[in-house]
């Protein structure tokens, strides 16, 4: 089971934020940007952002991708259909100096072993899938569990 941070798309209500990722098969530049989304299997977890960069919910792929039915940012798309929608309250976010600085950390370390670290300091991306490594779900536990005293790992 993987785990992948997914950045917000609205395209109408069955493919709403915890219904379904969406995302075209390339950008514009014709770059394949978007190749996670092949990569998403039954069961994985989907840690969707909201747009302040804030994770806002959870949810489970249930099928792998699918051809959308209608244009994605002018071209062919592709959707994750999800099940499960849970809403974090407080939504997470990396306010404090000391999770920004851990998250730093992980940038570096992933750097000097030739990964590339898809993630700014507010966990911004500009990619609409990204996985989420073991490490970075730590971190991402440990906000959360000083924000609310619960892990998003026990969640899902």
């Amino acid at each position: 089971m993987e785990r992948w941070l997914c950045r917000p798309s609205e395209w109408g209500e069955n493919f709403r934020v915890g219904r379904a990722l969406v995302s075209p098969k390339r950008s514009k530049a014709g770059i394949d940007n978007f190749r996670f989304m092949r990569d998403v299997a039954l069961g994985d977890i989907c840690l969707h952002l909201n747009k302040l960069k804030q994770v806002a919910g959870i949810s489970r792929v249930v099928t792998p991708f699918k051809p959308t039915p209608f244009e994605v940012g002018g071209s062919s798309g592709v959707y994750v259909p999800l099940s499960g929608y849970y809403p974090l309250k407080p939504p997470l976010t990396i306010l404090t100096e000391k999770h920004r600085e851990r998250l730093d950390q992980l940038r570096k370390a992933a750097n000097q072993h030739g990964k590339f670290f898809f993630y700014t300091k507010n966990l911004a991306t500009n990619m609409y899938l990204t996985p989420v490594s073991q490490e970075l779900l730590e971190l991402l536990d440990d906000v959360y569990s000083d924000a609310t005293g619960m892990k998003i790992s026990n969640i899902v």
